[in-house]
C-alpha cells in the first residue's frame, strides 16, 4: 500500500488480489461501467466520471490517481524500481498532470489499473476537496453515487 501522507481514509481499504493489477482511484474515466463516486479522487458528487476537460479522446480511457495505490509486491517492484527504455504515449492522457505521468508509468510496465473504490479526503490539498464533498454528504457517509453519464460500454 502506498498512501499520500495527508490522505484521510474514510472507508476500509479494499483489494482485488490480482497480482498484475495496480489498484488506484481514478482522476477521470470514460466508457467504463460499474463505477461510483468512490472510484474517483475528484467530482465526488457528479455522475459523469469526472471526464469533462480531463480526457482528450472519445475512446475508452482513464487517468489513475496517485493518492493511494494498492498492489502486490511484484507489481510495486515493477512500478517503482524497473527502468523502461524509450517512450510510451497514450493518446487520451492530458498533459501535464502528475496523475498522467503516474498512469503512463503503470502502462509502460505492462500493468493493469483496477479501479479502487475508496472514500478518502486529502486534508492538506490546496484544492477545495472538503467543500466539494459537502455538497452531497460524501464526508458524512452518504451512499456512493453511480456514475451513469460516462458513456456506455466501449466497443471498437
Amino acid at each position: 500500500v502506498r498512501l499520500r501522507p495527508d490522505l484521510l481514509l474514510l472507508s476500509d481499504l479494499p483489494w482485488t488480489g490480482d497480482a498484475k493489477c495496480v489498484g488506484a482511484r481514478l482522476r477521470a474515466a470514460r466508457h467504463i461501467e460499474g463505477l461510483t463516486s468512490e472510484h474517483f479522487s475528484w467530482c465526488y458528487c457528479g455522475k459523469s466520471c469526472c471526464a469533462k476537460g480531463a480526457l482528450k479522446a472519445e475512446s475508452a480511457a482513464y487517468i489513475a490517481d496517485d493518492m493511494v495505490t494498492v498492489a502486490s509486491r511484484a507489481s510495486f517492484l515493477e512500478l517503482w524500481q524497473r527502468k523502461v527504455p524509450g517512450s510510451f504515449s497514450a493518446p487520451w492522457i492530458m498533459q501535464p498532470m502528475a496523475e498522467s505521468s503516474f498512469t503512463t508509468r503503470i502502462l509502460q510496465r505492462g500493468l493493469s489499473v483496477c479501479p479502487l473504490a475508496l472514500r478518502a479526503l486529502p486534508i492538506g490539498s490546496a484544492n477545495p476537496h472538503a467543500s466539494e464533498m459537502a455538497k452531497c454528504g460524501y464526508l458524512e457517509g452518504s451512499a456512493a453515487i453511480p456514475q451513469s453519464q460516462c458513456g456506455g460500454r466501449f466497443s471498437r
